[in-house]
């Protein structure tokens, strides 16, 4: 009779696939001009019965906390971004307190458009990095594209 376990990364991965969150990206504004800012959200929602943590993690473990990075984008960044509230619970997987998302969480960066900017349609790129857990177990850091366009027009 033959065992046989898959390899340690492919497990990890499958287990990952699994337990996703949902996430959308997308501008206040469809249309801005030059000289303008707005604010672009980012909103991740778990499944149900699991978390994920705040910006603000609690902790040593620079992995727990969730981050947001703009890759590309045409427009100059204002500030830090925001967050909805987290909720402060003790998780068990890693045993201590942490500021947890385990609904709909929603993120906020304000852009500012630059007054040389063409004309046209904008993309804004990015990644949402984030770690999920269920109170047992956590899977490994893991990072979420999110992409949507921005038109400028020129002013009137």
């Amino acid at each position: 009779m033959l065992c046989g376990f898959k390899p340690v990364q492919e497990f990890l991965k499958d287990r990952a696939e699994q337990i996703q969150i949902d996430v959308h990206a997308m501008a206040e504004k469809d249309v801005v001009q030059p000289g303008e800012t707005f604010k672009i959200f980012v909103v991740a929602v778990p499944k149900k019965g699991w978390h994920f943590y705040s910006m603000q993690a609690n902790g040593e473990d620079p992995t727990v906390a969730t981050r947001l990075k703009i890759k590309q984008s045409s427009f100059d960044a204002v500030g830090d971004w925001a967050e909805t509230p987290p909720t402060l619970v003790k998780d068990e997987a890693l045993g201590r307190w942490v500021k947890v998302h385990s609904h709909r969480a929603e993120f906020s960066h304000t852009l500012s458009v630059p007054e040389d900017l063409t004309t046209g349609t904008h993309v804004v790129q990015g990644t949402l990095t984030y770690r999920i857990c269920d109170n047992k177990v956590c899977a490994l850091p893991q990072d979420r594209p999110f992409a949507f366009h921005v038109i400028v027009k020129a002013k009137e």
